[in-house]
């Protein structure tokens, strides 16, 4: 697996430096729910057991935090890789940060979560330079929810 959280919540710090205020990016990750070693779907909308997990990207500068948050999209199954999917525009707290944590929120009632291919990346101005990059499914988001052209 490449990471697996069982119960709690699963935190990564973030590298400092790296983020730049005015700037946007989008904050990816794949994931499935095991729950005695079967999967589980679960639903972006629930408020239950069957919710699906959240990224909560938190950035802390002189005990004040900025917070954006990643969601499930799609129709997230039980067969295979799901997505967590969520833009920012970065402000002076994330850029000055004395901490940045990426954090997985909602995990569903006793499922384990595993994680893959976790990433924040700017965001171009034209979804062109995604796609070039080999981010297909991202630049698609993306230009449908006009973060790009």
């Amino acid at each position: 697996h490449a990471l697996k959280s069982y119960g709690g919540s699963a935190k990564q710090l973030v590298r400092l430096g790296c983020i730049q205020k005015g700037q946007r990016y989008v904050i990816t990750s794949k994931f499935q729910l095991l729950k005695n070693e079967m999967n589980q779907s679960c639903d972006p909308d629930a408020t239950g057991n069957e919710k699906c997990p959240q990224i909560l990207f938190r950035a802390k500068l002189n005990g004040q935090f900025s917070l954006f948050r990643a969601k499930a999209i799609g129709s997230p199954s039980d067969k295979d890789w799901n997505v967590i999917y969520g833009t920012f525009t970065a402000d002076s707290r994330s850029e000055n940060a004395e901490e940045l944590r990426l954090q997985y929120e909602n995990l569903n009632g006793g499922a384990d979560l595993i994680v893959d291919d976790v990433s924040i990346r700017k965001i171009p101005i034209d979804c062109k330079e995604l796609k070039e990059r080999g981010d297909e499914e991202i630049a698609e988001i993306a230009q449908k929810d006009g973060i790009c052209k």
